[in-house]
């Protein structure tokens, strides 16, 4: 197939956003209809960390080493929401090494109503809030100075299941997090029943890996979310995501 084609596949994609640069100095080779979309400065030859000033800082490059694919999560994004950001090494035009980009809808983030969004270092103990539910943000958690003691009050508030809290006592234990990282896992879940209003509901926090974890500084992103009727709503979204990202993965 020649990249003429492959560029109207790409310029089909209404849910994502595709551009391609080199890999020596960064310098944009191609973008698609939807990426121009989310970003109207882009221009062949530009130099991609110049078109958005300080805002690199998730970017999948940073960590991606030696490796064919990196993925990330930017939440602070100059695209005005929550993005999947992924890069993928590529020959382009079947000589130039380059790396194809992708900007995408955070699948969770619409997937699910977040009660609360944390960047965490399980390493240093310390946590920065991204998100709070308007309910939770006033009054829990408010006076924490570390994670272990924002992990412990979120615990003891007494909202959680009987049936659920010694689990969840010790999933939230940062020995353990730290312990189950180092074994290679790249997620962790603990589902409980957590009381709102008068009834129970099922939630879970999720430990996933930021873009800067290493084994020696385990940044991740903390979520705590309520699954309960997650399950109601299709994942078309993330089929369509699976479907262009194979389409990416064509290009090399």
């Amino acid at each position: 197939m020649e990249i003429r084609d492959y560029e109207m596949i790409l310029d089909s994609m209404q849910n994502t956003g595709v551009y391609v640069i080199r890999e020596d100095d960064h310098r944009i080779l191609y973008f698609n209809r939807h990426m121009k979309e989310l970003a109207p400065n882009i221009e062949r030859g530009k130099v991609c960390h110049e078109l958005w000033l300080g805002s690199c800082s998730n970017c999948p490059l940073l960590f991606i080493g030696d490796r064919t694919t990196n993925r990330s999560v930017s939440f602070h994004a100059p695209f005005g929401k929550t993005v999947d950001l992924t890069a993928t090494r590529i020959q382009w035009e079947g000589t130039v090494p380059a790396f194809v980009l992708t900007v995408a809808p955070h699948v969770e983030a619409l997937s699910y109503t977040y009660n609360w969004i944390l960047k965490a270092n399980l390493t240093s103990d310390h946590f920065e809030v991204i998100k709070s539910a308007p309910e939770e943000a006033g009054n829990v958690c408010q006076n924490a100075k570390s994670l272990s003691e924002w992990l412990s009050q979120f615990t003891e508030k007494g909202y959680i299941h009987s049936s659920d809290i010694e689990r969840f006592r010790t999933f939230t234990k940062l020995d353990y997090l730290r312990k189950e990282l180092k074994h290679g896992k790249d997620k962790l879940t603990c589902a409980y029943r957590y009381k709102a209003d008068q009834d129970y509901r099922w939630y879970t926090i999720e430990i996933i890996l930021d873009s800067h974890y290493s084994e020696e500084n385990q940044a991740v992103i903390l979520y705590v979310k309520d699954v309960n009727d997650a399950y109601r709503e299709g994942l078309e979204l993330e089929e369509i995501n699976v479907r262009n990202r194979e389409i990416i993965a064509s290009l090399g």
